[in-house]
This record gives C-alpha cells, structure tokens and sequence, in this order.
C-alpha cells in the first residue's frame, strides 16, 4: 500500500487572457497569437503516486465529461515528459476536475502543465523550466504559459513566454487613477501609444 508521503499533489489554476490579438494564420497552420495572461485561484486538482504502469483516475463535477483514454492530454503529457527522460510512463495519476470543460480557461492545458510539474518531483528528474516549455509546447499552444501558471506575455503560437512584472489589477484600497497612470508612464518611458506589450516592462510597484 502506498503510503501519503509516497504521493506528489499538484494545482492546475485556470487561465484568464486579459487581453488576446490572433494575427495571420502561418505556413504551419498555427495562428500567431498575442496575449496578457494571468491565473485564477480557482483550478483543477492532480495528484501522482507512484505505480507500475500509467493510469488516470478522474473525479469532481466536470469529471463526466472527460475519458481517461489514451488521447487525454494528462496522459499525454505524461508519456511525452517519460519519452524525454528515457524512462517508462508509470505512474498513477489522479484528476479532480473542477473547472468546467471547453470554457476557454485553459484547464486541459492547465492539467497537462501540472502532470509535467507533478511527474518531475514524483520521478525525481533534473529539468529546467525552459526544457519544460518545450515538452509542453508540443502538447497544445495553452500549455507552455501554463507551466509556471504566472502572469506572462504571451506571442508566437504560444511557444514564446515574457513574465509580466506590471499588470492591473483591483487593489483592497483607495487610489486615484490619475496617479497610476503617472506612475505607469513613468516607467514605460515618454507618453506614446499605451500597448499590453508594453505593461510587462514597467516594474511592479504599489499604488496605495
């Protein structure tokens, strides 16, 4: 019996665009794609433990719409992280659905990045995160942003990850927005064209 210890548990939180532009559609026939990306605290829920083969266990109030069969990007994301390490795919995971299913939240890319992060401390593997996003950038164009699930700038077909250190959002006190739009093109540089590109550069810093 597999004790508590033995078991690896990993968050798989939803993906907001707060702002997405698809560009042309290129000779591979991926879209190219620009995108502010954050993570909710809502999400998914994944554990691994440790197994003779690969198996996939699914529960929670999405569950009834997903099959644990060979197509489901858990999995698949386990045999392409097993085929990078040399090793063989076992382990036996299971997934608490909560995020409901093709609601445009990232949360198949978001259980696929986290059996990524999940397998490596379960397998005790040595990889780098860039390695990382690249295994994943194979499994879908959500899934490479979703691998750090931090707030990152987006481009390329979703392969290209810049981490956002400036983004809006809705602080607990008072601000005038006159200030924070100040203090925003002071770090962005002169007054011009405010794009999201731009948000990344300027420095996180408290409007309170």
């Amino acid at each position: 019996m597999t004790s508590r210890t033995d078991i690896v548990e990993a968050f798989a939180p939803a993906k907001i665009n707060l702002f997405l532009h698809v560009g042309e559609k290129r000779d591979d026939g991926f879209h190219e794609l620009e995108s502010l990306v954050v993570f909710a605290e809502a999400g998914d829920a994944l554990s691994f433990a440790p197994s003779g083969a690969l198996t996939l266990t699914l529960d929670g109030p999405f569950a009834a719409g997903l099959q644990a069969d060979g197509d489901n990007l858990v999995l698949r994301a386990a045999r392409a992280l097993a085929t990078r390490a040399g090793r063989g795919a076992a382990a036996a995971i299971a997934l608490t659905k909560n995020l409901p299913i093709a609601s445009g939240i990232g949360g198949g890319s978001a259980d696929a990045a986290a059996t990524l992060r999940g397998l490596v401390r379960l397998w005790g593997l040595d990889v780098a995160w860039p390695e990382l996003r690249e295994i994943a950038a194979k499994l879908g164009s959500d899934v490479p942003v979703c691998v750090e699930s931090r707030a990152a700038w987006m481009e390329g077909r979703g392969e290209r990850i810049t981490p956002a250190g400036w983004c809006w959002s809705i602080p607990v006190c008072s601000f005038r927005q006159r200030t924070c739009f100040e203090r925003f093109l002071s770090a962005a540089g002169p007054a011009r064209s405010i794009t999201p590109r731009a948000c990344i550069r300027a420095p996180t810093s408290s409007l309170c």
